[in-house]
């Protein structure tokens, strides 16, 4: 009987520490997996700030090259009716 509840005891004991280290490697993976994910995102947050920076930059530079036509035409004409050319 001492024998069969040593056994039982022993198997109890190497099953319940089986649990726990899966459950750590478990718990040690999802948090692994976890801060994978939060870098792709920080990564991905900074690469679409970089895309929309560009994208404002572009659209800025053609806001300013019709806003510098439009003020060299108005310009011109001014001249044009100062000088009576």
């Amino acid at each position: 009987m001492k024998k069969t509840a040593l056994i039982f005891a022993t198997l109890v004991l190497t099953a319940t520490s089986a649990f726990a280290d899966e459950a750590i490697n478990t718990e040690l993976t999802l948090a692994a997996a976890d801060l994978g994910v939060k870098t792709a995102w920080v990564e991905t947050q900074e690469d679409a700030e970089a895309r929309i920076a560009e994208e404002l930059a572009a659209k800025t530079d053609v806001l300013n090259e019709k806003a510098n036509a439009n003020l060299e035409q108005k310009l011109e004409a001014k001249l044009a009716q100062e000088f009576a050319l």
